[in-house]
């Protein structure tokens, strides 16, 4: 925890930035797909937090989501 207060302390401080591009993937557990498409979908809330504070107006932001198997 304190390296991402770091982390995030360190972007902040170098920012704003005109895009942020998030190839970031939580670790899955591969044979439950809701729980990694929920994790994916967690850590993509985090990183659309994040861009708020660190984004400039009108920037970009590119996120990446695992999306799991279709039910049915």
């Amino acid at each position: 925890m304190r390296s991402q207060k770091r982390n995030r302390e360190t972007l902040v401080q170098h920012g704003p930035y005109n895009a942020i591009i998030s190839d970031a993937a939580p670790m899955t557990m591969g044979n439950r797909r809701s729980v990694d498409t929920t994790r994916s979908e967690n850590l993509a809330e985090q990183v659309i937090y994040l861009a708020r504070t660190i984004l400039k107006p009108h920037g970009n932001l590119v996120v990446k989501i695992y999306q799991g198997e279709a039910d049915g």
